[in-house]
């Protein structure tokens, strides 16, 4: 539950809390608190008082006890790593998505939000007019360039898993679609000094049909070949979805709060995807803060009814957009802790419980000659075999289940290899330490005193 909370944090402002999110994960708490309550239940009522006690309690379910209690513990190593899995697939995620490239000095970028919420802007040309009568007071202010950009909400970050579509191409690298792409006026690169590294930016002459995409989508969609020319589609056939020519390449860090290291974005003209909430840029040779009253007179002569919110710098808009991102990764980070220590904690409560069981074994072993370290190494094999179970049954589980996370991924792939190794070795490493403990006190069990006791 926790985790779906979290999971979910840093985007509450923009997208709202899906619900679905937090009901799975009460459903999994209850079902899996279930299951793990039945088995122990059911052998307890299926048990023999009279075996129990004529065995003087030491056989404790004898072999089937035994086989019962390593197969909770491979399947809670199972668990673990889908936690761990998931925890570090977020966690890279938030890493790459709160780490921010910019080629511009983000203290001298002033940014306002502003929601056109009126009735009198149900109609795109209404909001084009407004942005338009804006950005021409902007511009009259001596040292200054000015832009809109608006973030059109593509693909992930919990919504329904979407590819653009590239003409000529029936398959799109993963991870090659944006989770976003931008409306921008044409001197939004401008105000940031975001350098054009091939063909041009935007101009008052673009229709509505053109595309500028960063580096990184160019590099994924097409590998050795120019973007220019190019034509892509952010919907499918089914949406008629306008064909867009790209006309531009841009640095990975043109500007927005967004941009992020191996993310890729696309760019398209806000004349022709408008919408109502906006955030106005602008640039200045100055402090920025001296702007701020220009900024709100500017859009009080347009409209003196429309409030401005979160008036910042770029360098403040990052900072605040970092805050959940941190919150996450410390969730997931405690989230893959508790993971670990419970899988430590199974595995060597159950070798430990083992041990105690077979001191009678293991102390005729070294009254025979066997050496302390032929002892240990037969403790260690049963939680080698526990971890060998749990990494089987967890790594196709968690390669599968990892795929529902795909939506609120940045930049990183559901099933993303160095994860999975950094858990599986992770998880190896802790339930084979936890194993070598009990293997330690069992090589150092004295056989006379154990003799003595039977």
């Amino acid at each position: 539950i926790v985790a779906a909370i979290g999971m979910e944090a840093p985007y509450w402002i923009h997208f709202g809390i899906d619900w679905r999110v937090l009901a799975f994960g009460v459903v999994v708490t209850l079902v899996t608190g279930i299951l793990c309550s039945l088995p122990p239940a059911w052998q307890s009522w299926r048990s023999d008082p009279n075996a129990t006690l004529k065995s003087g309690g030491s056989i404790a379910g004898g072999v089937a006890g035994t086989r019962f209690r390593a197969t909770l513990v491979a399947g809670q190593l199972a668990l673990s790593l889908l936690l761990l899995a998931g925890a570090g697939l977020l966690i890279k995620t938030v890493v790459r998505t709160s780490t921010f490239i910019v080629d511009y000095d983000a203290s001298r970028v002033l940014t306002a939000d502003v929601e056109l919420a009126d009735r009198r802007y149900e109609q795109e040309a209404q909001i084009r007019a407004f942005v338009t009568n804006v950005l021409e007071r902007l511009g009259r202010i001596p040292g200054t360039q000015a832009a809109v950009l608006r973030p059109v909400f593509y693909a992930g970050f919990g919504g329904r898993p979407r590819t653009m579509e590239v003409e000529g191409s029936r398959y799109v690298p993963a991870g090659a679609s944006p989770q976003f792409y931008y409306a921008v006026t044409p001197h939004y690169f401008a105000v940031f000094g975001a350098p054009v590294r091939e063909g041009r930016a935007f101009s008052d002459a673009d229709g509505n049909y053109v595309a500028i995409v960063n580096q990184e989508l160019a590099r994924r969609v097409w590998p050795g070949t120019s973007a220019l020319g190019q034509r892509i589609r952010f919907g499918d056939a089914s949406s008629r979805a306008p064909w867009l020519t790209v006309v531009g390449v841009v640095s990975d860090g043109a500007g927005t709060v967004f941009s992020t290291r191996q993310t890729p974005a696309a760019y398209v003209p806000f004349a022709g995807f408008p919408g109502r909430s906006i955030s106005i840029q602008m640039s200045a040779m100055t402090d920025p803060g001296s702007l701020v009253p220009e900024l709100r007179a500017a859009v009080a002569a347009v409209d003196p009814d429309q409030p401005i919110e979160d008036v910042m710098t770029m360098e403040q808009a990052m900072a605040r957009w970092r805050q959940p991102a941190r919150f996450v990764a410390l969730l997931m980070g405690s989230l893959a802790a508790v993971a670990l220590l419970m899988a430590s904690m199974g595995t060597f409560g159950v070798i430990a419980y083992s041990v105690s069981q077979r001191r009678r074994e293991i102390g005729v072993r070294l009254a025979l000659g066997a050496s302390p370290r032929q002892v240990e190494a037969l403790v260690a094999r049963t939680g080698l075999r526990m971890t060998a179970a749990g990494l089987a049954l967890g790594l196709p589980a968690a390669w599968v289940s990892t795929r529902a996370l795909q939506g609120v991924l940045a930049g990183t792939s559901p099933t993303d290899p160095e994860v999975f190794a950094a858990v599986t070795a992770t998880l190896s490493i802790v339930a084979l330490a936890a194993s070598w403990l009990p293997a330690r006190r069992a090589g150092k069990v004295d056989p006379m005193v154990v003799l003595r006791s039977e």
